[in-house]
């Protein structure tokens, strides 16, 4: 039996990753405990070893990639079940909140076990119930008791009466960061109408969620595998996520949407897309690189959605350089390493280690080098090349929290939707196959994902 190339197991891979790190960052709400620690190690080595590609038989992948969706759907089930999401809910929406995640997540694990048909419909259901879902906690915690949030509300009501988002002033929750706005500006502008048409910026957050995975879903939408789409929204406590006010579903709304552009041919949106996820927050930039050796949108693209999150934020840069540089960057710079991250720092330091930044820049380096190197420059290799540069950043990184670690499972999932169906490029296809490297795309054998979710059609 010929053996296939890993192209083909690379949602395998992503569905792993997503499960390992969901399931770590749900230990501690994404803060440091051994447990969690262990699992997203786990998830970043899978995302390591499937950037590799390595060379499997079919058999042996269409077996992981069933083990793999029914174990990942199941364990969120549980920790759905077991763990209701938010930290300061209260009242009457508590309850009603929780029932619906865990009616979202068993339909999507109902659906994609029995393979039924018309997924984009199950899809479509999951998506509403788990926006109730957010709904509803939002609504039993209408004053959460951290930064962001109380950062986010403040600079979309002083941006009503036209100030700068670099010079407000407000009163932070106790020990937490006060009068210093840490985003760039893109994510304040995004959801500025979601303060005074709701009277909260988490409705935004919960509606870039939606929209990432209805974009999925629709680029999928007649693939049995449209429910993969929904994995960012059933990732495990993501409305947790939501109710901290943390904005990173913003950045991935902008990363997916820019390869979904691309998937449907419209490149200027894809740039306009990707340029958004720019001008959001500071980490997105980790996938500028990645976008350049993307061979369907290239180096041309890459800079005009660069210089074009510039130009956006350089209004409220040049009105208050000096507010501007100290909250974006170099307070960022001087934030000391905190031994409740999620990531290896606090257990270097446990055991009598200094780690210094070029950890972090060798580690990142070593990360955009080999999925350059091994990953296939199409959509699914671009996300799933920023799910294994996220991820590597954050488990070097000082400072990793359960948002960042959202972000790169967001990433691996979005891989993973976006690459049923899709034909990979295989470079040095001779060695790796066996066959000429002329043949056409669609000569390449499909994703074991959809062996896992089609119905036979033939004996």
């Amino acid at each position: 039996m010929r053996a296939r190339t890993a192209d083909v197991t690379l949602p395998t891979f992503a569905i792993a990753a997503w499960a390992a790190i969901g399931a770590g960052a749900a230990v501690n709400s994404g803060s440091y405990a051994t447990r969690a620690i262990e699992l997203v190690s786990v998830g970043v080595c899978l995302l390591a070893v499937g950037a590799l590609r390595p060379v499997v038989r079919p058999a042996v992948a269409d077996l992981a990639a069933r083990l793999t969706a029914v174990a990942a759907l199941l364990g969120v089930l549980w920790e759905a079940v077991s763990s209701p999401a938010g930290a300061w809910n209260t009242g009457a929406w508590v309850a009603p909140s929780h029932v619906l995640t865990i009616a979202a997540t068993a339909l999507a694990a109902g659906w994609l076990i029995a393979r039924l048909s018309r997924a984009w419909l199950g899809a479509t259901v999951v998506i509403a119930l788990q926006a109730l879902a957010g709904i509803g906690m939002i609504r039993s915690s209408p004053r959460p008791p951290i930064d962001d949030w109380v950062m986010f509300q403040a600079v979309t009501r002083a941006m009503t009466t036209g100030r700068n988002l670099y010079t407000v002033r407000w009163i932070g929750p106790p020990h937490e960061a006060s009068n210093m706005f840490a985003y760039l500006p893109g994510s304040a502008v995004f959801l500025w109408p979601f303060r005074p048409l709701f009277g909260d910026v988490r409705y935004g957050i919960l509606a870039g969620l939606v929209v990432v995975c209805a974009l999925l879903v629709w680029t999928n939408k007649r693939s049995p595998a449209a429910l993969l789409g929904c994995l960012p929204l059933l990732f495990p406590q993501v409305l947790n996520g939501v109710d901290s006010s943390w904005i990173d579903p913003l950045v991935l709304l902008g990363i997916c949407a820019a390869a979904a552009a691309v998937r449907s041919g419209h490149c200027g949106w894809a740039v306009v897309s990707l340029a958004f996820a720019l001008s959001c927050k500071q980490q997105a930039w980790l996938v500028l690189p990645l976008a350049v050796a993307w061979r369907e949108f290239g180096w041309r693209r890459a800079l005009t959605a660069a210089l074009l999150a510039v130009g956006f934020t350089l209004p409220w840069a040049l009105t208050d350089f000096h507010a501007f540089f100290y909250d974006v960057f170099q307070y960022q710079l001087r934030l000391p390493a905190r031994l409740d991250s999620l990531s290896l720092y606090p257990l270097a330091l446990a055991y009598g280690g200094h780690p210094v930044l070029a950890w972090l820049v060798v580690a990142t380096v070593c990360a955009f080098l080999l999925t350059i190197w091994r990953l296939p420059r199409n959509s699914t290799g671009f996300l799933f090349g920023a799910a294994v540069v996220e991820a590597v950043f954050n488990l070097t990184n000082k400072q990793s929290f359960f948002n960042e670690w959202e972000l790169a499972a967001g990433l691996a999932a979005a891989a993973a939707a976006l690459a049923t169906g899709e034909h990979l490029n295989i470079p040095h296809a001779t060695r790796l196959v066996g066959r000429d490297a002329s043949l056409p795309p669609f000569d390449i054998p499909p994703s074991p994902v959809d062996s896992l979710l089609m119905e036979e059609t033939c004996p």
